[in-house]
């Protein structure tokens, strides 16, 4: 069965022709396309993707593969959360995407402090400026002409059916994660989030399970040079579609994802939130009765990369070596400081981050490398964070499964596995997505159960581990602590 995945994240568009047939625990990417995102920042804390742009690079795309190999036998999509833009029925697209990164809510998360517990018990959603509820409070104060004029309220997902199959049809995982507008035990849109918002449901996608099959028009696949009816599937949210390509939706595995912004979580059967004193992970609905614990944090990659930048600032230094180094890292006790990478503002509500990173113990003998790889491990145990909030509600973890960029590095694995205390599996695929987007249209167009996309991903998948070393355990659990102590002493809120 070939598949055109879609995903198209904060980063990066990308997208890949897989060949697979899970009878035969086989798989091959036949070509891959990816292609850089492009952000506006036209004035302070803004962080805008241009939609068209999208849309037209993710067309040019499938032009391109159709070309070299023909027509796909399904399209499968997998977007990136958060992201929210207005559009008029009549007139179009009225805004560009607001982003996750885009900070410019953040003064209105402050002004609804108190509708935050709420919120969370509701949506699974914790009070962070990231979602679109806190996003339309802005547009209305700052941009209320473009809100009058505004009768449909999108995510990136609907944007793209919209110019699919023209009509804004959104799933579940994505509406649960990115609106803080629905609600994660009715699967509905939340009535109380609609009226803090300001917003009829009419005006909202409709919304459908991630296995959601329809055709593509065919004045549409013309414009693509495909002249077949083709299904397109719906898909899951980007890190949704991770999880479910490494674990097929099985729960007591816990799936850390490295890459610009970094995720861990797990599938759990039932929806728990956190106490609502601290709200420490969010909880959204995954696929098919199942939902989504854990969390992300925005100071992941990107936060790296600045702090790479800051580092070489003015000096002749080859970013790319520095960072082929830290294959070859190994654990250093004696001389790696503690980096606490909050550079931007983070998504996790008890910690206040508008003062900045940390480096701490800092010594003479201290080298770049050193502070590179503490920030690899400020990320790594940020995610701790998370991971002991699930544990303290009673959600079981087993082992770790890892993707993302950074995770192809053997260093960051190990460490992993030794600040987790897991065994962690890992994978040479470099964009899971498009493996989950693969087997969901599998499973989608009947082609495979779902006994069939596990038992492949064990078999095919899931080969490579690495298990906990009891010393370096013990050295990670001692360097946690006293991270968590810095952590709540300088950045509780």
């Amino acid at each position: 069965m070939r598949v055109l995945s879609i995903d198209i994240g904060t980063t990066n568009i990308k997208l890949s022709l897989v060949d697979i047939s899970i009878e035969d625990y086989q798989m091959r990417f036949i070509e891959s396309i990816n292609v850089d995102q492009m952000f506006i920042k036209n004035e302070v804390g803004s962080a805008e993707h241009i939609p068209q742009y999208i849309i037209s690079t993710v067309d040019k795309g499938i032009k391109h593969i159709v070309k070299s190999h023909g027509a796909p036998e399904a399209v499968a999509l997998a977007t990136y959360l958060f992201g929210l833009a207005l559009m008029n029925r009549s007139k179009g697209l009225l805004t560009n995407i607001y982003t996750w990164a885009d900070e410019r809510a953040v003064e209105v998360v402050k002004e609804i402090k108190e509708l935050g517990v709420e919120l969370y018990r509701r949506t699974g959603c914790p009070p962070t400026h990231i979602y679109a509820l806190p996003k339309i409070l802005w547009l209305r104060k700052h941009r209320k002409e473009i809100v009058q004029e505004a009768d449909l309220y999108l995510d990136l997902k609907s944007i793209i059916t919209n110019h699919f199959l023209h009509r804004a049809i959104t799933d579940m995982s994505s509406a649960s994660g990115t609106y803080q507008m629905f609600n994660i035990y009715s699967l509905r849109w939340d009535g109380y989030a609609l009226g803090v918002a300001g917003v009829d449901e009419k005006m909202l996608p409709e919304v459908v399970e991630a296995d959601y099959v329809e055709y593509i028009p065919l004045d549409v696949t013309a414009e693509l040079n495909i002249y077949d009816r083709i299904p397109l599937v719906i898909g899951l949210f980007d890190g949704a579609s991770m999880i479910y390509g490494l674990t097929g939706g099985r729960s007591n595995i816990a799936v850390a994802n490295l890459g610009t912004s970094a995720m861990i979580r797990t599938v759990i059967e039932e929806p728990i939130i956190d106490n609502i004193n601290m709200m420490r992970f969010q909880t959204y609905y995954f696929y098919r009765e199942k939902w989504l614990s854990g969390g992300a944090i925005n100071n992941a990659g990107i936060a790296l990369n600045t702090l790479i930048d800051i580092l070489t600032s003015g000096l002749e230094v080859d970013k790319q070596r520095l960072l082929n180094e830290l294959y070859n890292y190994r654990f250093n006790e004696d001389r790696k400081p503690l980096f606490l990478p909050l550079i931007y503002s983070e998504r996790i509500p008890f910690l206040k981050t508008d003062i900045g990173g940390s480096i701490i113990g800092l010594k003479p003998d201290v080298k770049t490398l050193d502070i590179v790889a503490s920030c690899i491990e400020g990320i790594a145990m940020l995610l701790k964070v998370i991971w002991e909030a699930l544990e303290d509600n009673n959600i079981s973890i087993d082992d770790v499964r890892v993707g993302g960029k950074l995770s192809g590095i053997p260093f960051v694995r190990t460490m992993l596995a030794n600040l987790f205390n897991r065994k962690t599996i890992w994978t040479d695929i470099v964009d899971v997505s498009h493996l989950g987007n693969a087997l969901l249209a599998a499973t989608s167009l009947r082609y495979s159960s779902a006994k069939q996309i596990r038992d492949f991903i064990d078999y095919a998948i899931a080969k490579m581990f690495i298990i906990p070393e009891e010393k370096y355990v013990e050295k990670y659990r001692e360097r946690y602590q006293i991270f968590k102590k810095y952590l709540y002493s300088l950045y509780s809120s």
